[in-house]
């Protein structure tokens, strides 16, 4: 289990963010939000919010896992369902995933600025998951109507050799057996809000075009971040 990917922050959060983000994430699954059994959702919760609650005990898991570096937002946060019990287990079939758009930023500099060394700060405005609804677009949730809360629907596809039952995950709900019930009031139901950043980083004076991956705007449903393209340039004469 991976606490940043279970709890939807990154890395770098502070000790407010995390409990916010527990906080947040425990009212989204709690029963009467929820409508389904989500106890061992509420046991996950509750057992990464006790791994890195703390920035000592943050470094102290980063430490132990340096090599599980996979923080994308909305990982494991739903998946298939299973009768509807255990919809939180997988992610969100790969097929409904959204690759999160790039931004890309020209500087042009003086020619002397260019070629020296030194560290570049830029800002932008990038599209985050929203914190209130983890990204669902929903305040609260009841058991999708088309799947009857199971994730999965049955259908008949003709093959060579004839007709065939075949399962597949609904289209409706994406596999997690779950509908919006009601629209998230801080973004919408869009999933997403916008936030200003910025980025520092150092340039060596001769590489002029930097790409830094996931710092871009958020994907939807599981689906990686986009990355930030900066061109550096010299001023137009």
């Amino acid at each position: 289990m991976n606490p940043y990917t279970v709890l939807n922050i990154e890395p770098d959060c502070t000790d407010e963010q995390v409990k916010a983000a527990y906080r947040q994430l425990a009212k989204l699954y709690h029963p009467d939000h929820s409508g389904t059994d989500t106890s061992d959702k509420m046991a996950e919760l509750t057992e990464a919010y006790s791994l890195i609650k703390t920035e000592e005990l943050r470094k102290k898991y980063d430490r132990e896992h340096q090599n599980n570096s996979d923080f994308t937002l909305w990982s494991k946060l739903f998946g298939e369902c299973n009768i509807c019990k255990n919809f939180h287990k997988k992610p969100v079939d790969k097929k409904y995933q959204k690759r999160g758009r790039n931004v890309t930023r020209t500087i042009r500099m003086s020619n002397e600025r260019l070629f020296q060394p030194g560290e570049i700060t830029i800002g932008y405005t990038r599209k985050c998951l929203c914190y209130n609804c983890s990204g669902t677009g929903a305040s609260r949730f009841r058991k999708c109507t088309h799947c009857n809360g199971i994730g999965k629907v049955r259908t008949v596809e003709r093959k060579e050799d004839g007709l065939h039952d075949v399962i597949l995950a609904c289209t409706f709900c994406n596999g997690r057996g779950l509908e919006p019930q009601e629209k998230c009031t801080v973004c919408n139901g869009s999933g997403f809000i916008e936030k200003d950043v910025k980025l520092t980083f150092m340039h060596d004076g001769k590489q002029m075009d930097y790409t830094f991956v996931g710092k871009g705007h958020s994907g939807k449903n599981n689906g990686e971040n986009g990355s930030v393209i900066i061109h550096l340039r010299g001023r137009k004469k």
